[in-house]
């Protein structure tokens, strides 16, 4: 209703994305704030905009046009084609204003000049004309179809994102590639993104789900893929142009973030299937998936060593500006390369392991940590980790970590068994202070979901034995 009571000269600005529905793998998700790989407009702000237009007033788009949570780790993310759809439907709500960033995003180049043609155009020429207009205006030369070409390639698999904040926040598209890669199953927590002081992030994976299987993120991740074989004839031809190779390293290392982000789901996903086939004595398949976690673990060992080269050609790859700190450069690429050297040393033992018929190795990580048995009906007593209060804050996580936390908040009644989900194998409970607060009885977003804190009031981290 905002916009219909505008004092005369303001013009209100609203988020565009937020709110924006899209179907992924065949369910209909919904994104939060400020999105690139979904142009938008989010249902609020289509709603907005009828009554805007209805008073006639003046509306404004608040957008990321150059960068986002879904990838800040380079200065722009080369998909215009995106922009294109963007500003087409901004074009056709009326919007007449935009701000394209407030913080990261913020890089001259190619989106910025791509949003002064954008912001001026009919939309008489579709996208793809209008990537090669961009593309000739923008020095490729006699190149132009090519790169125009790439762009395409690159916007239409970065649509492919998964459309959740937790992806975001804590997934591995911004610098997967200084991420360890872990075969035994530790369950260390995922690191926020866009912070520069915690530590590496670990190997549960399901952290950064929301809404999504492991299957359906790993179904979006093998759509991110392009072909990257015009690369090496595009440097070689423009190599006498640091702007033009400035470019090509953007794109390059957008192109290995969607491989990295491919590559490290796979991983947890085969070490998951190894761990269910050794135990149930199909050391065979166990092999199989080690074998793959070790090729994978392989290609991400190339991956590193390829940006090496190109961070040191371009500081500005790896800064995240709301860290205000890199989170990758070489010396970080060359300490993966390190891990990952010993990760395929201890897929080789592991191999061996299997092939004597001994079950997939466990970390020890369980050592000294309460076992709490489950009854035969799946339930557990929440009473003795209460500590004298009413509500607790209950999350689960699965064997591997391959699943999105469960998590809900539980009023402690004595007498009253708490029912776990039926693949919860590492519990996590502490008391729950906040006074006067709802309860979300079996919610999979409640206050608190984070699992980053480990073992916190004495028993409340702890195994299952069913």
């Amino acid at each position: 209703e905002i916009a219909k009571h505008l004092p005369e000269g303001v013009v209100f600005q609203y988020n565009f994305e937020s709110g924006s529905v899209k179907t992924q793998c065949g369910k209909e998700r919904v994104g939060g704030d400020y999105w690139l790989s979904e142009p938008g407009p989010g249902i609020p702000f289509t709603r907005v905009a009828f009554a805007a237009r209805a008073e006639e007033t003046r509306l404004s788009a608040k957008i990321q046009a150059i960068c986002s949570h879904e990838n800040a780790c380079i200065p722009y993310v080369p998909v215009p084609g995106l922009l294109y759809r963007k500003f087409r439907s901004m074009h056709d709500l009326g919007v007449k204003d935009s701000m394209l960033c407030w913080y990261f995003g913020n890089y001259p180049g190619l989106m910025n000049r791509a949003c002064g043609l954008l912001a001026c155009s009919d939309f008489s020429e579709s996208e793809d004309e209008f990537l090669i207009r961009l593309a000739k205006e923008s020095g490729w030369g006699d190149e132009h179809r090519t790169v125009a070409t790439i762009w395409k390639s690159l916007s239409d698999a970065y649509s492919n994102y998964p459309l959740t904040t937790f992806m975001q926040y804590y997934g591995p598209f911004h610098f997967g590639f200084v991420w360890p890669l872990y075969p035994k199953v530790e369950l260390k927590p995922l690191s926020p993104t866009w912070k520069p002081d915690y530590p590496p992030s670990g190997d549960t994976i399901g952290e950064c789900l929301g809404p999504f299987t492991m299957d359906e993120a790993i179904e979006l991740v093998d759509k991110m893929q392009i072909d990257g074989s015009q690369f090496p004839r595009l440097k070689e031809k423009f190599a006498g142009s640091r702007e033009r190779m400035l470019d090509l390293g953007v794109m390059e290392t957008l192109r290995y973030q969607f491989m990295s982000a491919r590559n490290i789901f796979h991983f947890y996903k085969a070490r998951d299937n190894a761990v269910k086939a050794s135990r149930r004595g199909d050391f065979t398949a166990a092999r199989a998936a080690t074998h793959t976690m070790r090729e994978l673990a392989a290609a991400e060992r190339k991956i590193s060593e390829a940006m090496i080269p190109l961070c040191e050609a371009d500081g500005r790859l790896g800064f995240h500006s709301e860290a205000e700190a890199h989170q990758f450069y070489p010396a970080r690429l060359k300490w993966r390369i390190g891990t990952l050297d010993i990760t395929m040393r201890e897929l080789d033992e592991i191999e061996a392991a299997l092939s004597a018929g001994k079950p997939y190795p466990q970390s020890e990580m369980d050592a000294g940590a309460p076992t709490m048995k489950v009854a035969a009906d799946g339930t557990i007593d929440l009473s003795e980790f209460a500590k004298g209060n009413k509500f607790v804050l209950v999350s689960t996580l699965d064997e591997t970590g391959c699943r999105f936390p469960f998590a809900d908040r539980v009023e402690v009644i004595p007498g009253r068994r708490y029912k776990l989900p039926d693949d919860a194998a590492r519990i996590y409970i502490r008391p729950d202070r906040t006074s006067g607060a709802p309860l979300w009885p079996k919610c999979r977003y409640p206050r608190r979901h984070r699992l980053n804190l480990f073992g916190v009031e004495g028993r409340n981290f702890g195994r299952l034995e069913r």
